[in-house]
């Protein structure tokens, strides 16, 4: 395509899954600008079809005060019509207005549901509802954290809504899909933090999962998890990733990690694996919104100085190409929508549409439209594979006349013990496996914590040691997944 640049091929790995049997990923937008046009959407979805995008996702925002009112209910019933008329489906979701409303009035989260279940009977061709935006986020859902009191943090009371906002919708209609989350990929995990007190993505899908199995429950929470794709800095490619525990675009493995952590073992489903069948109640990604903002300076219609560093319009081509062609190969994600189809007009709000405010296309127009015309949304590179970890990601363990030096790729406990042992003779995996179990055998002991990508001597030999063979070893523990641990074992030396 003249003006775009190659972009790199699906970077997946493995070969044995299939993603033709799911018909292709679901590609549309995130976007209520139709919904308020004069026309009732009918120039916004024809410019879907212009693009091929079949999905849109309209904001329905709950108001404590009015519980039982749809405000923009004569903009959906105009509009919902003309996205039939286009083939685009509409998939609602429904945020809280006002984000400590859930949380200060015990009687609100039933109200809540109760709503969900009129917008459900009021509009039944509407099949999917995403519940809550961004609760990991202080601007949609607060508070984040209640001093002392872990089963009410963000993450725990969001997991009690979510249970009943499933039963509900599924009481109106057990073919309705229920997506939870709409997780924003950074929060700082920090309480005490001046401003922008949020829960990273990996922080609030455990405590989640530390509700869920405390409540006993039987039932699933979600038949998909929204997820929000979005470089740390709006320059970022989208290959670039992020730190535990956040996530980058190409992080996705981390979060279905985080998931089997916190649900394996439970009546809520998980990511399908490596080896599996895919289909059945298998969880799935709704990648619900995805964006960089592009320059637009010089352009008419836009208003104030822009908030973030941008890109060329090029990049958001080369930059959305290859986030289709990536999850197209990846059998966990069902659907993505970029974030928007039109520019706002405040640059302090997102310039990151397949149009401009003039109704110019960007030539992320015709680089999508090509890429769906040749592929339908599948995959036409190596389709990915993921399997759960059994260990600590990233764990290294090195061993030292100084120490025992550790890292890690995510935080971990960690005892390290120096052992007596018979004598120099053990390989090193059966000397692992002997160590591991071993019971009374310790010398001396040392405990603690070790930080995400920060290395930590680990010191254990007392100053005086007996004659004989020792050797030592050091057990790393994932803090936010308890059942994983990794096993070091150092060469065995002789004391005479």
């Amino acid at each position: 395509m003249k003006g775009i640049p190659a972009v790199l091929a699906c970077a997946c790995v493995g070969l044995t899954l299939s993603v033709a049997a799911a018909g292709g990923l679901g590609v549309g937008v995130a976007d209520d600008s139709g919904k308020y046009d004069e026309d009732g959407g009918a120039s916004f979805f024809a410019r879907m079809n212009e693009v091929g995008l079949t999905e849109n996702r309209i904001t329905i925002y709950w108001n404590a005060d009015r519980p039982t009112q749809i405000v923009d209910k004569g903009f959906l019933d105009r509009a919902l019509p003309q996205a039939a008329a286009h083939g685009v489906r509409i998939v609602f979701s429904v945020s809280v207005g006002r984000p400590a409303s859930i949380t200060s009035d015990t009687t609100a989260p039933a109200a809540f549901v109760r709503f969900l279940q009129l917008l459900a009977r009021t509009y039944p061709e509407v099949r999917e509802y995403i519940v809550g935006n961004e609760p990991n986020q202080p601007r949609f859902w607060q508070p984040q954290f209640v001093p002392g009191r872990p089963d009410r943090s963000a993450g725990a009371a969001y997991e009690a809504l979510l249970a009943r906002a499933y039963d509900g919708l599924k009481a109106v209609d057990p073919q309705l899909t229920v997506v939870g989350l709409a997780l924003a990929p950074r929060g700082n995990d920090r309480p005490g933090a001046r401003e922008h007190v949020s829960t990273s993505p990996v922080r609030f899908l455990h405590d989640m999962g530390v509700a869920y199995r405390a409540s006993g429950r039987k039932r699933p929470l979600m038949d998909q998890l929204g997820f929000h794709v979005y470089p740390a800095v709006n320059t970022d490619a989208p290959a670039k990733g992020d730190r535990w525990p956040n996530a980058g675009p190409f992080d996705l493995d981390r979060i279905k990690q985080t998931v089997w952590d916190a649900f394996h073992g439970t009546a809520q489903p998980t990511f399908a694996e490596a080896g599996t069948a895919l289909g059945g109640s298998q969880l799935t990604f709704k990648l619900d919104e995805a964006a960089w903002q592009v320059d637009t300076r010089g352009l008419d219609g836009y208003r104030g100085a822009e908030n973030v560093p941008t890109i060329s319009p090029v990049a958001q081509a080369e930059y959305y190409l290859g986030l289709l062609r990536r999850f197209a190969c990846d059998p966990s994600v069902s659907e993505l929508l970029f974030f928007h189809l039109l520019d706002e007009p405040e640059r302090t709000a997102f310039q990151s549409g397949f149009f401009d405010r003039a109704g110019n296309p960007r030539p992320v127009r015709d680089a999508i439209r090509a890429e769906l015309a040749r592929t339908g949304g599948r995959c036409s590179g190596r389709v990915a594979q993921w399997r759960h970890e059994a260990g600590v990601v990233g764990a290294a363990a090195s061993f030292g006349a100084d120490g025992i030096r550790l890292r890690a790729e995510e935080a971990a406990a960690f005892s390290a013990a120096l052992y007596r042992v018979d004598g120099p003779g053990d390989s090193p995996s059966k000397l692992r496996r002997s160590l591991a179990s071993a019971r009374g055998r310790e010398v001396s002991r040392s405990s603690g914590t070790l930080r995400a990508y920060a290395p930590r001597v680990v010191r254990i030999a007392p100053a005086k040691l007996a004659p004989g063979w020792y050797a030592p070893g050091v057990r790393l523990t994932a803090a936010l997944g308890p059942g994983r641990t990794t096993f070091f074992a150092g060469a065995p030396f002789r004391v005479e």
